[in-house]
């Protein structure tokens, strides 16, 4: 069972943050590692053949259900095909992305690195809009948004600080994942 789906381990985190510092003033824990990959099918093989990671969810994230997409700022054209693993005993999601369409930051990615960690997720503490605005406040700006469903995400440019993209999200309480 992914983060998405598992509230018990939402509603944790909440109660239990209150003793931590959290990122930037509005992020909790590391709860994902994004993958960029050029062939999700032949991605899920090499991880759970080399990692032992299985139960993946797949689902491509397209129009109409994708929706409300920003890439660099201006009107995204971006689709994905994504699989989601749960890692129970590190507590974190495995996500491998396959972009499909339009301009995206996992094809920037790709041409630039190959295939690879792209980004790190994180849950959030603060409101989503809170959240970005915090980062925008320290000069860092969202390279790609958009929703799938009602969840609306976020990917945060930390490239030249940190070595690697932020994800952030924000999923209404008790919301089930859209059916591939």
């Amino acid at each position: 069972m992914s983060y998405f789906e598992r509230t018990d381990i939402r509603q944790e985190a909440k109660a239990t943050s209150g003793g931590l510092q959290p990122l930037n003033g509005t992020l909790g824990r590391l709860v994902q590692l994004g993958f960029v990959v050029r062939d999700l099918d032949e991605a899920i093989k090499r991880f759970t053949q080399t990692m032992g990671i299985g139960n993946w969810k797949c689902y491509t994230i397209v129009p109409p259900v994708l929706h409300s997409r920003k890439y660099l700022g201006e009107e995204g054209l971006f689709s994905m095909r994504v699989a989601i693993s749960t890692d129970a005993a590190a507590g974190v999601d495995y996500e491998l992305i396959e972009p499909l369409t339009g301009p995206s930051i996992y094809k920037d990615f790709l041409n630039s690195h190959g295939e690879g960690l792209q980004h790190l997720g994180y849950e959030r503490i603060a409101s989503f809009d809170d959240t970005l605005k915090a980062f925008q406040e320290k000069g860092v700006k969202p390279v790609m948004q958009g929703q799938w469903g009602e969840i609306r995400f976020a990917y945060l440019n930390t490239n030249d600080r940190l070595g690697t993209c932020i994800e952030f999200w924000e999923m209404p309480e008790g919301y089930v994942l859209p059916e591939d």
